[in-house]
């Protein structure tokens, strides 16, 4: 029987396998020199290295990155598509890139199916790629995952990594669209008693379940799926200036600046949602 993802009994192993991933940078070099080693000619070096999930990003980077620049995607989820490169820094695929076991792992605790073309990275964090080496910047329901300091991190690697001319675009929840309609729930006598647990549990900011085992404290940690700050479209609006994007505007789906954003933005995202695009001068 499949187990559930990431159940407080399962945590346990699934957080050794994070703090084996943290090290994979030191032990995958040796691994994949002893295997070509001891299988010789039967497998090249880049086959061993795609089929246990080590990726070399910034060669990978480094071959695409022609006149025009990339096109990055970033928290891409499972969409990954060609022509573009794509990041994501979610624990299950840490896990599915783990040398060996990781795919096994996936499949016993029915992970999602990571597309190849994704890679490990954290936008806050920094990633492995040049400065002013992007053309498009694309983030999707990421930026209300991450804390208002981390947010800040984030916008500014996001401008170091755009060209000249390069434009950033953001898709988030809209903390205006739910407010209105608690406003609303609340003010009606049958939607009120619910109108706070609805609210909360659209926005996706609080949390049910207890919290007094240590391993579902750690289930929480890993996870990192509820909201962290909200934006509506002034505050998001103010902070794309704020960190040096010039026209900025509120957009619709379709209305892209470059239909190159069309491979990665999709009607449904925008539900409930604001989308804001700046560029760098």
């Amino acid at each position: 029987m499949r187990l559930a993802w990431l159940d407080c009994e399962n945590i346990t192993f699934c957080a050794v396998v994070e703090i084996f991933y943290l090290l994979k940078n030191t032990i995958q070099p040796l691994r994949v020199k002893r295997i070509v080693k001891v299988w010789g000619r039967n497998l090249s070096p880049n086959l061993i290295e795609r089929r246990f999930g080590f990726y070399n990003n910034m060669k990978m980077l480094m071959e695409k990155n022609d006149k025009n620049g990339f096109c990055l995607n970033v928290g891409c989820g499972l969409i990954a598509p060609p022509g573009w490169t794509n990041f994501d820094s979610s624990f299950t695929l840490k896990l599915a890139r783990t040398p060996i076991v990781g795919s096994g792992i996936i499949r016993i605790i029915n992970g999602p199916d990571w597309p190849s073309s994704a890679l490990c990275g954290d936008i806050v964090k920094g990633l492995n790629i040049p400065f002013e080496s992007c053309d498009l910047i694309f983030a999707s329901h990421v930026l209300e995952h991450i804390s208002l300091s981390d947010f800040h991190s984030a916008m500014n690697n996001i401008y170091s990594y755009l060209r000249k001319g390069g434009i950033f675009r953001a898709i988030v929840p809209d903390l205006n669209y739910y407010i209105k309609k608690y406003s609303s729930q609340i003010s009606d006598r049958s939607a009120s008693p619910k109108a706070s647990f609805e609210f909360m549990e659209k926005m996706n900011i609080g949390y049910a379940q207890s919290r007094r085992n240590i391993f579902c404290r750690l289930l929480e940690a890993v996870k990192n799926s509820r909201h962290q700050w909200m934006w509506d479209a002034p505050s998001l609006f103010s902070a794309f200036v704020e960190h040096g994007f010039q026209g900025v505007r509120l957009c619709e789906y379709g209305d892209w600046a470059d239909v190159r954003f069309k491979l990665v933005d999709k009607k449904e995202s925008y539900a409930d949602s604001i989308c804001i695009e700046g560029h760098k001068e």
